[in-house]
């Protein structure tokens, strides 16, 4: 009977510390991601003086986005940390075709090679192959600025994701990807 009790105080008590232990971590993940949508709202200046130190290991893949996504909004800011903001959340978490996009962006911005370009741009056709109408926008609107240097493989994947769109936008916005999906080719 005490061996029963016992063992049913241990059991009680190990639930007790893992629930309490899931609370804490719940509660870190919440902090982190209000932190990581504070962001947003942030003057260049808090930014460039938070971000002052460099980037902070062991943070998550949604918080390195917001960072990264940041920086490319601060003005005069150094493209390559959106970069390597971006690069380490992708590391944690590969399937978000919108981060795939932004990096792409990051790396034109930053001076990158084409291929590192292309590269990213292909990865976030991979993950997501036709988007939101306000990314997919400004996802076609990047195509068209790397056109020249994209692989067939990625232009087909655009015009794809073209057809999603007015003819007109296109044309005003994309004129190569409209070509190339009047084309076929």
């Amino acid at each position: 009977m005490k061996t029963e009790r016992l063992l049913n105080l241990v059991t009680r008590a190990g639930l007790a510390l893992g629930l309490l232990g899931f609370a804490a971590w719940s509660g870190l993940a919440a902090i982190e991601r209000a932190d990581g949508a504070s962001m947003a709202e942030m003057s260049d200046t808090a930014f460039r003086v938070r971000m002052a130190g460099g980037l902070p290991e062991g943070a998550s893949a949604s918080w390195y986005a917001a960072v990264g996504e940041r920086a490319l909004r601060v003005d005069g800011y150094d493209p390559e940390f959106a970069v390597l903001a971006l690069e380490r959340s992708l590391r944690l978490e590969d399937r978000d075709g919108e981060n795939w996009a932004r990096l792409a962006y990051a790396r034109l911005v930053a001076g990158d090679s084409p291929i590192s370009v292309s590269t990213a741009l292909g990865r976030s056709y991979q993950r997501m192959p036709i988007g939101q109408w306000q990314f997919r926008r400004w996802r076609l609107t990047l195509v068209e600025a790397t056109w020249p240097e994209l692989p067939v493989s990625v232009r087909a994947q655009a015009a794809l994701e073209a057809a999603q769109q007015p003819v007109g936008w296109l044309e005003d916005h994309s004129p190569s990807v409209l070509s190339a999906m009047q084309s076929g080719s």
